[in-house]
């Protein structure tokens, strides 16, 4: 049985334990015969690159005579890039070599409640992993962006996510972008786009406030089928042109029963705009930050049947209270959970009409 001869990816050097494994992989190689006709000019005999080609693949592959142990003992000693180089060569190799090149990349399969954590270099050994029978799906995913996560670790995602169409979804993706770089690369994106086409079901993209950035509420969105169930958005980033285009289309095509957008650093404007232009019929919960208009706010709540609101205070200022007017109230009959401060509280109870008691009313001091 023969093996493939693996690729060469850039410059790689092998060392003697490489060099060791190659020998055994591929012993002709070693033959001063094969050298030699490597080395001279091609023939003119039109015969002469099949023949060549035979030579090549006539060699016996010593590897299926060694026990597995000896091979993991040699994969041990292999740098990562080769053993990655493995992993792609056939079934076995992959078995031996991944354990080993997850171990050295720092991941870690799902604990026994299915939580899966990953971060850097780690998210390259998810294709690996991906195509090794130890493979589950995960029920939920942490995913942890730093300043030093590239395009190439959100290309390994992507990967790993398309390869799990047709299977059981992740239910839950968690994207910590605390350190992450402040913009949004095609490759994220594209990754994005990866995760809301499987069956997953809820999406948080966990951030901070970020000032400087171009933040826009209008933008194309496309027909597509999603399972997003619950998404949470505690990032501009994602509001930034590069990735407003996938967030609208979450928007408006997920059937969303929780939705939270704080930390987006909208504008009054832009929290009007965004507002009317969502049709969310199956929507129950929704969390927002205190600088949404509370009109706008009440139009949106009047057409949905939101009956938990959440509307977060970060900043150190305490929101001016709505100005007294005589006007006919809103009734709002599915509201039963109001969170808020106190400022926030008044100024909604001013324009809405609450004939039932909340099941839970939180009046935030801090």
């Amino acid at each position: 049985m023969n093996c493939p001869l693996p690729q060469r990816r850039g410059s790689l050097r092998l060392h003697a334990h490489e060099l060791t494994l190659a020998t055994l992989l591929y012993p002709w190689l070693q033959s001063t015969s094969y050298q030699r006709s490597t080395k001279r000019k091609p023939s003119s005999d039109p015969a002469y690159p099949q023949e060549s080609k035979r030579r090549r693949l006539s060699g016996e592959c010593y590897l299926w005579r060694l026990p597995n142990e000896l091979l993991i003992l040699i994969a041990n000693h292999l740098a990562l890039e080769s053993l990655h180089v493995l992993t792609h060569i056939c079934k076995l190799l992959r078995e031996i070599a991944s354990s080993q090149y997850c171990a050295l990349v720092n991941f870690e399969a799902p604990d026994v409640d299915g939580w899966l954590t990953v971060e850097g270099r780690a998210c390259e050994a998810l294709p690996v992993w991906r195509r090794s029978q130890a493979f589950v799906v995960p029920g939920l995913i942490w995913i942890t962006a730093s300043q030093d996560t590239t395009d190439r670790h959100f290309r390994a995602l992507r990967i790993f996510f398309e390869s799990l169409e047709g299977l059981e979804g992740i239910r839950r993706v968690q994207l910590c972008l605390y350190g992450s770089p402040s913009y949004v690369s095609p490759s994220l994106t594209s990754f994005l786009e990866s995760v809301q086409s499987t069956k997953c079901q809820e999406l948080h993209c966990l951030g901070m406030r970020r000032t400087g950035l171009e933040i826009c509420v209008n933008g194309r969105s496309f027909l597509r089928n999603s399972s997003l169930e619950v998404l949470n958005i505690n990032s501009p980033l994602l509001f930034t042109p590069p990735a407003v285009s996938f967030t609208l289309t979450i928007l408006r095509n997920a059937p969303l029963r929780k939705l939270t957008l704080t930390n987006t650093t909208f504008k009054p404007k832009q929290w009007s705009t965004l507002l009317s232009q969502l049709d969310l019929p199956q929507l129950s919960q929704l969390a927002v930050d205190d600088t949404c208009p509370i009109p706008a706010l009440v139009d949106f709540l009047h057409r949905h049947k939101v009956c938990n609101l959440l509307i977060h205070h970060k900043d150190d200022l305490t929101p001016p209270l709505l100005p007294w007017r005589s006007r006919s109230r809103t009734p709002l009959p599915s509201l039963v959970v109001l969170d808020g401060s106190p400022a926030i509280i008044l100024s909604l109870m001013r324009l809405v009409d609450i004939s039932h008691p909340f099941q839970r009313l939180v009046v935030r001091l801090d």
